[in-house]
């Protein structure tokens, strides 16, 4: 997912919150980082793009998939 993507799913959570809050409705968004998944292998075999990415990952590498909580994972 972009992170144009990824922003825009968290302003309409922000915004879902301000308007159904006052109801007692609650929301979440889940937009982990990049994560070590089949739809990148590709881009994982580029050693200077794995390089590039992983140099402005808050961990310095790509998450694994177990780290995520079941209920995230397709």
């Amino acid at each position: 997912m972009s992170s144009a993507a990824k922003a825009s799913i968290n302003k309409l959570t922000h915004a879902l919150a301000h308007e159904l809050g006052p109801r007692g409705m609650t929301g979440s968004a889940v937009a982990p980082g990049r994560t070590r998944t089949d739809m990148n292998a590709a881009v994982r075999e580029d050693a200077g793009m794995v390089k590039a990415i992983e140099a402005y990952t808050a961990l310095g590498r790509f998450g694994e998939p177990a780290e995520m909580p079941p209920s995230w994972r397709s």
